[in-house]
């Protein structure tokens, strides 16, 4: 884990991102606040929480609402009555 300034970022993005690849964050500051994190695009997934294909995604939906599916009412129950309703006229 490093803390360096954007001009030195700037710099050596390129080593940067190897070292972030390799699991290393670097922390970018400017103006002498940190603004900004450097980090591998697994470690932000990890993060984030994004599957990585599609069969995670649907594996991740699955397991989410899982409960749900099975509780669910397949019956169509309408919501409001048959009758015809009040009467109307002009």
């Amino acid at each position: 884990m490093s803390h360096i300034s954007f001009t030195q970022a700037r710099a050596n993005l390129a080593k940067l991102i190897q070292q972030s690849q390799q699991g290393e964050k670097a922390f970018i500051a400017q103006h002498g606040h940190t603004s900004a994190v450097l980090l591998s695009y697994s470690d932000y997934q990890k993060l984030h929480g994004t599957p990585q294909d599609l069969m995670q995604a649907w594996e991740a939906w699955h397991q989410q609402y899982r409960q749900g599916l099975n509780n669910e009412i397949t019956e169509f129950q309408p919501e409001r009555e048959n009758s015809f309703g009040r009467e109307f006229s002009w």
